[in-house]
């Protein structure tokens, strides 16, 4: 049996360590082996209860270990992160993430003759950094777990905007003017949240590299910038 379990069988007396608890609960053979003994034993498992009860570290580890424990089941009851690239299954820190805004706008999909790619919902997830410059990764099929990001937006202010050589700044698009033609929304905001944070936004610009055309199967060809403004109109 396992090491945990050796542990186990000396818990009739009282002289479990924090340490040795977690020991023990790390066996991956120690749950299944405890409940076969205490359905055989109940005089076992009264003494384990009496011990947890009266001592405080070893009830304190046990409360930190179950709490663990679920966290890893309600993970577990999602769809765990891959388990071959991530075999710890680690969450990393939300400051990696694009988690600080979400915007819906249409008029961000290049049409290339099929007018209903105008009407395609693209997925703005940003993350918006101490400058005041923002990423925003854009999903054009949705939100699901498996739904893949074909390109990027970068946002600038309007005076980090005025820095831009002039040729540059062509491939920039307002958002002040942008937002009402993209019918862009904000829909994790309330309406005073957002009448905050929309002036600040339309005193924005953003530029849109699509690295992955909307219809293909894989990214194929080059990336491409794609200028907002000039897109038609919504049909």
């Amino acid at each position: 049996m396992g090491a945990g379990w050796a542990i186990f069988q000396s818990t009739t007396s009282p002289n479990m360590t924090p340490q040795q608890m977690q020991k023990m609960m790390a066996d991956p053979n120690f749950n299944q082996q405890m409940m076969s003994q205490f359905r055989n034993n109940p005089q076992m498992m009264q003494n384990w209860h009496n011990q947890m009860m009266n001592d405080p570290q070893i009830r304190q580890q046990m409360m930190n270990m179950m709490m663990g424990n679920m966290t890893g089941m309600m993970h577990q009851m999602g769809r765990p992160f891959n388990p071959d690239l991530n075999p710890q299954q680690i969450t990393y820190p939300a400051i990696f993430g694009f988690n600080d805004l979400h915007i819906e706008a249409i008029r961000h999909v290049k049409p290339d003759g099929d007018p209903s790619k105008l009407e395609v919902v693209v997925h703005h997830h940003c993350k918006v950094y101490d400058d005041m410059t923002a990423a925003c990764l854009l999903f054009p099929t949705g939100m699901g777990d498996q739904d893949k990001p074909y390109g990027i937006e970068y946002v600038v202010t309007a005076e980090q905007f005025a820095e831009l050589p002039e040729e540059e700044k062509a491939y920039w698009h307002y958002h002040k003017t942008e937002f009402p033609r993209a019918h862009a929304t904000f829909p994790d905001m309330n309406e005073s949240e957002l009448a905050k944070v929309k002036p600040i936004l339309d005193e924005t610009y953003g530029k849109v590299f699509y690295f992955w055309q909307y219809g293909d199967k894989h990214p194929i060809g080059e990336p491409e910038v794609l200028v907002i403004q000039h897109l038609p109109e919504q049909p």
